[in-house]
Order: C-alpha cells, then sequence, then structure tokens
C-alpha cells in the first residue's frame, strides 16, 4: 500500500527486484495514463467509516483529496449507524420518522439519488466488503469478504473507472485500518 516505502527497501534487495519493480512503475503509469484519457466526468463518493471527525486532521492523504474534491463541513449522520444512514442518504428516509427499516433493498424505485444518476447517464457501482442493501445491478463483479482492505477496495474502485463505458458514479465504503 505504501509504494514510496516499498520502492525504498526492493530497490536495494537485488536486480532483479530492482527490474519487478521497475515494472510495477511502468503499469501504474500506464494506468494513470488511461485514467487521464477518460473523457467522462465520474463522480466517486468514498465513505470513511468508524472514524471520528477530528481523527481526519491525523489523515493527510484524505484532507490533501478533501482539499481537491467536495468536502462537507458542517454535515452530520442522522444516527451514528452504516446502514441507517445509507438509506437516509440514497432513499431520503429516516429511520424512525420515514420507516426506513422497511427497506431491504435499494434500486431506482425507492432511491431518488439512482433515479437522477440514470437519468444523466450514470452507471453506478457499490463497492464495499460490508453492506449488501444495493440492487445486484450496482454491485461489481468482484467479492470482498466482509471489511475487506481498503487498499482492495480502492483497487477495485480503479478498475470500475477504467472498465466503465459511460460516466461512472461509485461509492466506496471503507473502514479505517490500524
Amino acid at each position: 500500500r505504501d509504494f514510496p516505502q516499498a520502492k525504498q527497501h526492493v530497490m536495494h534487495l537485488s536486480e532483479d527486484f530492482a527490474a519487478a519493480w521497475r515494472e510495477i512503475e511502468n503499469l501504474l503509469a500506464e494506468v494513470g495514463e488511461a485514467v487521464k484519457q477518460r473523457q467522462a466526468r465520474d463522480i466517486l463518493l468514498f465513505w470513511v467509516d468508524a472514524v471520528a471527525k477530528k481523527e481526519f486532521t491525523q489523515m493527510p492523504f484524505l484532507k490533501m483529496q478533501a482539499e481537491k474534491g467536495v468536502d462537507f463541513k458542517e454535515s452530520f449522520c442522522v444516527t451514528p449507524f452504516t446502514h441507517p444512514t445509507l438509506k437516509t442518504l440514497f432513499c431520503g428516509k429516516k429511520v424512525i420518522d420515514d420507516a426506513s427499516y422497511t427497506i431491504d433493498l435499494i434500486d431506482e424505485n425507492c432511491s431518488p439519488l439512482l433515479r437522477e444518476a440514470n437519468r444523466n447517464n450514470y452507471e453506478f457501482r457499490s463497492i464495499s466488503g460490508y453492506w449488501s442493501e444495493f440492487a445486484d445491478k450496482y454491485e461489481t463483479d468482484a467479492y470482498y469478504p466482509r471489511c475487506k482492505s481498503a487498499s482492495n477496495l480502492l483497487w477495485e474502485t480503479l478498475r470500475q473507472i477504467l472498465l466503465a463505458e459511460q460516466p461512472l458514479m461509485t461509492l466506496t465504503h471503507l473502514f479505517m485500518e490500524t
């Protein structure tokens, strides 16, 4: 996960390891170029779960991404629990007031957000090793066991971007790892 740190160590092992590292760098450059060539205006949502807002100050990468994108400074969840919050975000329903607990599957029928994405020709992908509330057509073809590492989910997000034939909206659900 830490490519700069890995490079420092790998380059000193042997010429075979150094050659393999150079191949990895070339592949990563190709992936980067493919992403840059993508004409679609993709929407990438990253849901960082189980972390207090004050802890973000200790995460320079996330802070940098927030400065580049949209960062909600005064956002609050309707409940501290993931599944009800997901249903509020996608369906506009609160747990008790609107009985969101009765929603078993999130699709266009109950989600104004998904309807709007579809109306604007966006594909939607849910990338998570935790929830299963979305209709199958929104899931990727990759299987992720419960609470898969953030790195795997981020690589899957990148894979989905490169595979998409039209604009893509992803929701990547990450747990903070220790």
